[in-house]
């Protein structure tokens, strides 16, 4: 408003306060650092989650919170089929098992067999009934 005003009354001096005020701001503009929080409301739920995290750390574990995650890696169809087995054995319906097909491609080929195994994992485990797919 200020260089506006001295532009109306003087021109020289109303560019140049024109051209200090654009060179501050492109100044500011690229020495700011970005606002860490979008919200008020992500920064109170991060706080909340992180107050009842301490929290939970401080009470004492009980037995029947314990709730097992299970990485099953297997390229033998039969040997996955006993981890399998066992993992649910494991974690008696409490837990979360994930069961892993490492495969070696590259490309088209390394689409096409990530898609196969996708498909065959997925229809092995709908016959088990056993695990439940998730997106």
């Amino acid at each position: 408003m200020g260089a506006l005003i001295c532009l109306a009354i003087d021109f020289k001096t109303g560019i140049a306060s024109v051209a200090i005020l654009f060179a501050v701001f492109q100044y500011l503009k690229r020495v700011s650092a970005p606002a860490r929080w979008a919200d008020s409301r992500r920064s109170y739920h991060l706080k909340l989650v992180r107050d009842n995290l301490i929290r939970a750390q401080k009470d004492h574990e009980h037995p029947r919170d314990w709730r097992p995650y299970v990485l099953v890696l297997s390229n033998d169809e039969e040997h996955m089929k006993q981890l399998l087995d066992f993992s649910s054995m494991i974690e008696g319906k409490s837990g979360i098992t994930t069961a892993v097909r490492i495969l070696q491609a590259r490309g088209y080929r390394a689409v096409k067999l990530k898609a196969e195994a996708e498909k065959d994992l997925a229809r092995k485990a709908c016959i088990a009934g056993k695990i439940r797919r998730s997106q």
